[in-house]
């Protein structure tokens, strides 16, 4: 047939694109993605993985308490009239959202070098960021902005594997259909000012920084604590 004499490479014979689809936006949710290790498989001691564990525990509980401790401290300061409430925002969440955002920030840390770090400023503003896109996919979510993202993927899929994509291209197709259904970028997401981002940001650093304690070192059997950033 004339289709069969167009199509040439039918490389989605073998992918399931939904299923891609899937992984991707689960990936945009949880903001991780997963890759393979180049390192060589090695086996875990399971005294040592199990120090670690324990070690994991006992810190998200020691920013657990310290998170809600200067959120109800914060809650009983008189403010200012000119004063940005950042209440609600540290309140959109369960603690446990919060705790995890902290947990990736000291991880990032525990790789950073010894002899530079960014300025305090900019890793405030990048975790009020990382806050700000979590609020952003849970308003989509709850606004139906994935369910249209779905939509129109399903469209686009079904056109690029048919010959109708040697007649218009996979480009202004694309085009087409976000116009057709309306799924833009949702201008409706309230955007953070600058101000309110790094503020949130600088809030759980105070956290991380009053409230974390990590045993140095942290292979010793005491329990000797210290504060570390």
């Amino acid at each position: 047939s004339k289709d069969e004499l167009i199509q040439i490479d039918q490389w989605w014979k073998d992918t399931d694109l939904k299923k891609k689809l899937e992984e991707q936006i689960q990936m945009e949710i949880d903001h991780r993605v997963k890759i393979k290790s180049i390192n060589t498989i090695k086996l875990t001691d399971e005294k040592l993985a199990k120090r670690y564990e324990n070690f994991l525990v006992d810190l998200e509980q020691q920013l657990t308490v310290g998170f809600l401790t200067e959120l109800e401290i914060l809650k009983q300061k008189v403010r200012k009239p000119s004063d940005i409430n950042i209440i609600p925002f540290l309140e959109i969440f369960e603690p446990k959202e919060y705790i995890d955002l902290m947990l990736k920030a000291l991880h990032q840390h525990s790789y950073a070098s010894e002899f530079h770090s960014s300025p305090f400023v900019t890793l405030c503003v990048g975790l009020g960021k990382h806050l700000y896109q979590k609020y952003v996919c849970k308003m989509r979510r709850k606004n139906g902005f994935i369910d249209k993202l779905r939509l129109i993927y399903d469209d686009y899929t079904n056109h690029v594997v048919t010959n109708q994509r040697f007649m218009v291209n996979e480009r202004q197709k694309w085009n087409k259909i976000t116009k057709e259904k309306f799924a833009f970028m949702d201008h409706n997401d309230r955007r953070w000012t600058f101000t309110q981002v790094l503020q949130v940001g600088e809030f759980l650093y105070d956290v991380l920084l009053k409230h974390a304690k990590i045993r140095v070192p942290l292979l010793t059997e005491k329990n000797t604590a210290s504060n570390k950033s």
